[in-house]
């Protein structure tokens, strides 16, 4: 785990692909890549960061921890993302 630059915190943080306006919400981890790497669909449309927010959900869901530890660092207008998460 890295520190954080800016606040000293240990985060951990994860590479997404996410698909808008897919036909349900899911999530798949990439096999053999060096990073964690996952591919996620969401339902909602890539409008005013509602395909972000699904996307976060979907991942906060399936790491099993709550929705606030997660955040967008880069990607957030392109399909490519990368997530902290803050271990606190």
């Amino acid at each position: 785990m890295k520190k954080s630059a800016t606040s000293g915190r240990k985060v951990r943080r994860y590479r997404i692909i996410v698909t808008a306006r897919a036909s349900r919400n899911t999530i798949e981890q990439v096999p053999d890549s060096g990073d964690p790497e996952f591919r996620v669909w969401v339902t909602a449309v890539p409008e005013r960061g509602k395909a972000n927010t699904a996307a976060l959900d979907v991942l906060a869901r399936h790491l099993g921890i709550r929705r606030g530890l997660l955040n967008i660092v880069s990607g957030h207008t392109q399909r490519h993302k990368i997530i902290e998460v803050s271990k606190d």
